[in-house]
């Protein structure tokens, strides 16, 4: 016998009696009956209701005529409390009832159990459950639901397209659901990008918008970084200091950029002036002058080396003027006051990361083989200090270190005499990693700590 839980509201009516008006065969799907009236799909029937011996319980699920029930299936037929699981015939003028059965009860319970827990599984009858499943998002059609104040607490529904347009404001822009903090750049707004300072560091990204206008010579068009007209308030000489983990997005979707492509390059006016475009970690996107352009560029370790860069264009002379980005390493003073407690090792290895701090702590679960290092300053000296504390199981630590990328090599120690982790439940050791220039570090060590 097969069980329809169809988790929906089946139709029922209160005292609905009727008669088989032909036969009805074993496998017959369509029911012919004196009347219908009342009823309608989807709905559960029984034929022979009084019969123990000949009793059977249908599904009706593909329609109800004004003198036949139709179902689509055998499976629909023969359900639980049936007389038997096949073979059942009735003769002309048996009756058809709607009674209370079965699975009324459990199509209502299928679907209750979609909210709460029915089937009691958690050992907390009336639990609520989420069926979640995992998928992308379409941030223009899918819809989040939210409680309207306004509205006497009705839930409404909105695209998160929408509500993410509703979000932002000043100083907050959306575009395709996502907000993005930029600032105008100009003379008169609260903040003023005619010098940019060591300040912005730390992922950070700074969006600027772009234009083209005649320098007030009438013969030369220059690069502008503006807030209102193409004349007048824009800073022309575009002056920075950034560092690692600085983004910078140049917006240069405006129709003035037709034609005049910006770029990079180490050499003032670039291929202008015997230079090249510099291509590192930046990204270009779309056709200057055209919706939705830009240039990006992401200031990290490798590209500091350049240590400075100016903007040109590509198609003509002297449209950078003697504007330069110039780019440094974090200083030490940005972190001084930052501990990482989460310091873990995955398969041996422990990762640093000096831009996140300049000490930390880690209990070991592994033994350490090396150590990964990144964001060292490659000028001057810069340390980090780990508070390391033993397992219950004595872990070895080794000293291999890659510093920036680099292969790996031993911390340098006194006498070369290298580093032995403090055994016993609970040791603590503090090692100070020094470097200088970026190099190979010196290692510092106090131990057994208790």
């Amino acid at each position: 016998m097969v069980d329809t839980r169809k988790a929906a509201q089946s139709i029922t009516a209160n005292a609905f009696e009727t008669t088989l008006s032909t036969a009805m065969g074993a496998s017959d799907l369509t029911i012919n009956v004196a009347s219908t009236s009342g009823l309608n799909v989807p709905c559960y029937i029984v034929v022979e209701p009084d019969s123990s011996s000949n009793r059977e319980y249908i599904f009706i699920d593909s329609a109800v005529g004004a003198t036949s029930f139709t179902t689509t299936t055998e499976d629909n037929r023969y359900l639980t409390g049936s007389a038997a699981t096949s073979g059942l015939t009735h003769a002309v003028n048996s009756k058809v009832r709607v009674a209370p059965m079965k699975q009324h009860f459990e199509d209502i319970w299928s679907a209750v159990s979609k909210v709460v827990d029915g089937s009691y599984a958690s050992g907390q009858a009336g639990e609520v459950v989420f069926d979640i499943a995992a998928g992308a998002v379409d941030v223009a059609n899918d819809l989040i639901a939210f409680i309207d104040n306004d509205g006497n607490n009705v839930v409404k529904k909105e695209s998160i397209s929408d509500l993410v347009s509703g979000i932002a404001g000043t100083g907050l822009s959306a575009t395709s659901g996502t907000l993005a903090i930029g600032q105008a750049v100009g003379t008169t707004d609260d903040v003023t990008f005619n010098k940019v300072t060591s300040d912005l560091v730390g992922d950070v990204t700074v969006n600027v918008t772009v234009k083209v206008a005649d320098d007030g010579s009438g013969s030369q068009n220059v690069f502008y970084f503006l807030t209102g007209s193409d004349t007048g308030s824009g800073v022309k000489s575009l002056n920075w200091d950034l560092q690692t983990n600085t983004k910078v997005k140049f917006d240069t979707s405006d129709s003035s950029l037709s034609g005049h492509n910006f770029k990079f390059s180490t050499v003032q006016d670039g291929s202008h002036n015997g230079g090249s475009e510099y291509t590192t970690n930046v990204t270009t996107s779309g056709t200057p002058g055209s919706a939705n352009s830009y240039t990006e560029i992401e200031v990290t370790a490798e590209v500091i080396e350049a240590n400075k860069l100016y903007y040109y264009c590509s198609h003509h002379g002297g449209m950078g003027g003697d504007g330069q980005i110039t780019l440094s390493d974090n200083k030490l003073q940005h972190f001084t006051e930052v501990h990482q407690d989460t310091i873990t090792s995955a398969s041996g290895v422990v990762t640093l990361d000096l831009s996140q701090g300049n000490s930390g702590s880690i209990t070991l679960t592994e033994n350490v083989s090396s150590f990964t290092i990144k964001n060292v300053p490659k000028d001057g000296v810069s340390t980090f200090t780990l508070i390391i504390t033993q397992d219950s199981t004595d872990r070895t630590v080794a000293i291999l270190c890659a510093v920036n990328g680099a292969g790996g090599a031993n911390a340098k120690t006194p006498g070369a005499a290298g580093y032995t982790m403090s055994t016993g439940s609970g040791a603590i050791d503090i090692i100070t990693f020094v470097f200088k220039d970026g190099g190979t570090p010196y290692l510092l060590v106090q131990q057994a700590f208790a």
